[in-house]
């Protein structure tokens, strides 16, 4: 009984203890237990987060400075550190805002000052869980970016839109990230894991904290670089590769061409899932400070110095090409050339030859001979010679072939249906309106520009239409002439009379003179033949006739007068009709018996009214065909 009531104790007292050691394990109140006295402090997880963090600060490094520079519509950014800056992430807040997180700098060092102000960017700090966060604001919307770390440097490059730019694409832009605003004091509670704090200046001052959201939710935007990669998409997982061995696998990959000079090395740590391998190529390269270059179908890899050097050295040398071209003209003797001007004013090619001239040459002219005499070294007469025989080249000349012609009302609409005009016009950008053919004018429209161009119609077949009609006494020709002209001179055609005017002194029957004055139908062009092989012509047409209607003091008959002015283009060949010069004829005639036509009712038997209206319409039909005029062989 004794040892079994003892063995029981022992038993008891096992529990016992083993319930007090378990109870001071348990570093807290067990849930559900009481809660802690008053006064007493209980740990909590935040006042134990500076702890953690002192813990971590100084493994880091440092930031050094921050400096900014502007040129033109760049800034650029640069943040200098005491150990190589790798583990940062820059983002873009909306149009007006961006930041830059470094995750390997120590937060509690002290920071550098930032730069001042700036006609478009204001930088702040903001506080971070972890490195150092630079909030940017900018007064100008960026366009793009670039983000690049360079040793123990972050440079960020940022290039502004232009204000005409920005003016004309603010109508049809999206409407830009919206960023939400809170005031200090309640930033905490709207603040979620990861989230920015507030902005500080030194020490203890605040602004207020942004949270960028775009339009449609979602995260932030962030823009790439200004180059726009389209290579092949690749996937790479990759650990302190050598640099050699990732290019020529990337070369393998793609089957693209890479030389890598001897002197290039390092290191690679990357993981990509389907980037463009041309973005891969870039980021390896500015990782490591490299360059590349293309030649042909092979990209060259080498340091970025190097290439800089060679370009310099190409540079220098093509300077070098060129003031050697400038010396090789000034040199041997002197020599003396007599140029034969043929087409051009031998003046104007003197004053062009006398510009190109060295120092010691002297050009004189002989108008009489066309003949130029020029002395000088012989490498710049013989750019002379190749400048006079590309300005002395004869003149281009413009055969004008012109058929004018009156035709009654009734066989305007026949003609036209002949010629094959149907109602449809050539594209033109003339500024007179087309109407279905130019014949066909309106009976109230007295005088009116028609104009339309006849695009595979031959003068062969205009002339046949033409005969055709004027052997049915329908049509007459007043006029066919074909005038060869120059380049830029004016052709004048002119068919009509003079009429006679006296000349009358101080009194009616004292006559001094006699005064002619034309009346005639004149057709003047001036054509210009443009670089495609085309010829625009200035066309004024003028018809001038005696009136029957209109007289002078002393019966001399008046001149009915119209007239019309037009520029046009027309293709080489091609045929221009110009209508709406009218002509209007009105005649009466009464027939009556003498005595029984005064008889009232039945005098209307014996006399009759005879009226005669004939409306005619002159037409010009202008051909121009460009004329070719042979040029010499070279001139010795």
């Amino acid at each position: 009984m004794h040892y079994v009531g003892f063995r029981k104790m022992s038993c008891f007292a096992f529990v016992l203890v083993f319930a007090l050691c378990w109870a001071c394990a348990i570093p807290g109140s067990v849930e559900g237990g009481s809660s802690p006295k008053a006064g007493v402090a209980s740990p909590s997880p935040a006042a134990a987060t500076p702890t953690a963090e002192s813990a971590t600060a100084g493994k880091g490094a440092k930031l050094l400075s921050v400096a900014m520079d502007e040129s033109g519509l760049e800034t650029v950014l640069r943040i200098a550190g005491s150990g190589p800056l790798k583990d940062y992430q820059f983002r873009r807040l909306g149009e007006d805002r961006f930041v830059l997180e470094i995750g390997d700098v120590t937060a509690r060092a002290a920071k550098p000052a930032l730069p001042g102000k700036s006609s478009r960017v204001k930088l702040n700090y903001a506080r971070a869980k972890a490195g150092v966060r630079i909030v940017g604001n900018v007064r100008q919307p960026i366009s793009d970016y670039t983000v690049d770390s360079v040793d123990n440097d972050i440079v960020v490059n940022l290039r502004f839109a232009e204000k005409k730019q920005v003016a004309a694409a603010g109508a049809a832009a999206e409407k830009p990230a919206t960023a939400e605003k809170t005031r200090p004091g309640k930033a905490a509670a709207r603040r979620g894991a990861g989230d920015a704090g507030e902005e500080v200046q030194g020490a203890d001052q605040q602004f207020p904290e942004y949270s960028a959201t775009r339009p449609g939710g979602g995260a932030p935007e962030l823009r790439h670089a200004r180059k726009q990669y389209t290579g092949k998409p690749i996937s790479l997982d990759l650990l302190d590769a050598d640099l050699r061995n990732v290019l020529r696998l990337l070369a393998d990959l793609t089957g693209t061409n890479i030389v890598i000079e001897p002197d290039v090395t390092g290191k690679v740590t990357l993981k990509v899932e389907q980037v463009p391998w041309d973005q891969v190529l870039d980021m390896i390269i500015s990782m490591n400070d490299l360059g590349q270059e293309q030649v042909g179908s092979v990209i060259r890899i080498a340091r970025r110095s190097k290439l800089k050097s060679e370009w310099a050295q190409q540079a220098e040398a093509i300077r070098a090409k060129q003031e050697y071209l400038l010396t090789s003209k000034d040199l041997g003797e002197i020599n003396t050339a007599y140029l034969t001007v043929n087409y051009a004013q031998v003046t104007d090619v003197a004053s062009k030859i006398n510009e190109a001239k060295s120092d010691k040459g002297k050009v004189s002219v002989d108008e009489r001979t066309s003949l130029i005499i020029y002395s000088d070294y012989p490498g710049r007469i013989n750019n002379a010679r190749m400048l006079l025989n590309r300005l002395d080249r004869p003149t281009s000349q413009v055969l004008i072939e012109a058929r004018i012609i009156t035709l009654t009302s009734e066989v305007k609409r026949s003609l036209g249906m002949n010629l094959g005009f149907g109602g449809d016009t050539p594209n033109h950008s003339a500024t007179v309106p087309f109407t279905d053919f130019l014949i066909n004018s309106p009976p109230a429209n007295l005088f009116a520009l028609n104009l339309a161009q006849m695009v595979g119609t031959t003068l062969l077949k205009v002339d046949l239409t033409i005969s055709a009609l004027e052997t049915a006494d329908e049509i007459r020709i007043m006029a066919a002439p074909r005038v060869l002209t120059m380049n830029n001179v004016k052709a004048v055609i002119s068919q009509g009379v003079q009429i006679p005017y006296l000349k009358v002194g101080d009194t009616a029957s004292n006559i001094t003179g006699t005064d002619f004055k034309d009346a005639v139908l004149e057709l003047a062009v001036t054509p210009h033949i443009t670089p495609d092989h085309k010829v625009r012509m200035t066309i004024e047409a003028k018809q001038d006739e005696p009136s029957s209607t209109v007289t002078g003091a002393q019966g001399q008959p008046g001149i009915d007068t119209r007239k019309i002015s037009t520029e046009l283009l027309v293709d080489d060949g091609n045929i221009i009709v110009i209508g709406g010069i009218i002509r209007n004829r009105d005649e009466a005639k009464k027939t009556a018996t003498p005595g029984l036509s005064d008889v009232p009712i039945l005098g209307r038997l014996f006399k009759s009214n005879e009226v005669d209206a004939q409306r005619n319409e002159i037409l010009i039909f202008i051909c121009p065909k460009i004329v070719d005029v042979t040029k010499p062989s070279d001139r010795t």
